[in-house]
């Protein structure tokens, strides 16, 4: 494990998604992982360039494992949320939600988006 060089090919992939070469940053957010496999923000990036791919079932994978290393790390439920949200599954998708409202219970956007899912699922929001 190679922390220092891991951070390098992190912000490299950071910087590369900056100028939405998502090739390149998944690649060097993935070298990243292969140089420390307990890197949560990089799963958390990797998975955010999946999503701005459209391979959501990537970036749940990604966003899982980050979960998993850091629990609650900043955004992962919403994230998450999202991209099961595009999948169809939105009773993940309100969980994930609700996730988020209660990691952040004052971002009005977390509580509108959360709303709107169970508006969706057609039944009355649920706590949690």
């Amino acid at each position: 494990m190679d922390k220092d060089a891991a951070r390098e090919a992190y912000q490299l992939g950071v910087d590369q998604m900056g100028m939405n070469q998502l090739d390149a940053a998944i690649g060097s957010l993935g070298l990243a992982i292969l140089r420390d496999p307990d890197f949560a923000e990089a799963y958390l990036a990797r998975g955010v360039g999946f999503m701005r791919k459209e391979s959501y079932r990537q970036a749940i994978d990604d966003f899982d494992r980050a979960d998993e290393l850091a629990p609650g790390l900043q955004n992962v439920y919403a994230l998450r949320g999202n991209a099961w949200r595009v999948l169809g599954n939105l009773e993940k998708a309100a969980e994930n939600y609700g996730l988020a409202v209660a990691q952040y219970p004052d971002n009005s956007m977390y509580r509108m988006t959360r709303a709107e899912i169970w508006e969706e699922l057609g039944r009355p929001e649920e706590d949690g």
